[in-house]
């Protein structure tokens, strides 16, 4: 491995070690369910340490929980639990129980809404940093969030309770260590940008920008044949 290689991934194993705690309290919120929390947090940093050289230093948290709200957005399907999950200790299986109650009530608000109760509450981000995630203006998420005021405290010493067992976050480093690719899902090719573009957009329209990406390209095709054959 050279300096430059070496240095990013120990850039990247810095970010991990502050940021898996709070990725794992945004999907456990969103999931309402600890196996699946941390199935999407192995996946949020999968794709995290994959573009990690696309991504500018200052904004990898922005970045890291952008792909954490898209992917809940875009996969519906959870990934496949893994057998080397960790149960949570018993001291957190009433804080769970609550959190299998409060996701179910947050089911009913919208999807963003959702989101943006996650990163703040269970996350800790602050409201400018929910703004930007969400891709909201300042003064939205302001109002949006207002619906959690009176909940706040109780909420977040809820949060600060909950975290994945220190053997699941080993586990997880000393896969974001090996050289060797990591296990790859046809979507785990695509770009940040285009799959955080869908999550604000919406994947019905990301899906029509396609198909019209798609139709040009067949059309200047069959013009460029047109004029090679004229051409001749």
């Amino acid at each position: 491995m050279n300096a430059h290689s070496q240095e990013t991934r120990d850039g990247f194993l810095i970010q991990y070690r502050e940021q898996v705690i709070p990725v794992y309290r945004y999907h456990l919120i969103r999931s309402g369910d600890w196996q699946e929390a941390q199935a999407w947090t192995i996946e949020t940093f999968r794709l995290a340490r994959r573009w990690f050289s696309k991504i500018p230093m200052a904004e990898f948290k922005l970045w890291l929980f952008r792909i954490a709200v898209s992917i809940h957005s875009s996969f519906r399907k959870p990934p496949v639990f893994s057998d080397s999950f960790f149960s949570p200790s018993q001291d957190q299986l009433a804080g769970l129980a609550q959190i299998a109650e409060l996701y179910e009530s947050w089911r009913k608000l919208p999807q963003k809404q959702q989101d943006a109760m996650a990163l703040y509450l269970f996350a800790a981000l602050e409201t400018t940093e929910v703004a930007d995630v969400i891709g909201w203006k300042f003064e939205t998420t302001l109002e949006r969030l207002s619906y959690t005021a009176a909940r706040d405290n109780n909420l977040r010493l809820l949060a600060a309770d909950l975290y994945p067992v220190g053997y699941f976050i080993d586990q997880l480093e000393a896969e974001l260590r090996q050289e060797q690719p990591l296990p790859r899902e046809k979507w785990l090719s695509w770009g940040p940008g285009w799959l955080w573009m869908q999550y604000r957009v919406g994947p019905a329209f990301m899906l029509l920008v396609q198909i019209s990406i798609t139709l040009i390209l067949f059309l200047l095709f069959i013009l460029g044949i047109g004029a090679f054959s004229g051409g001749n």
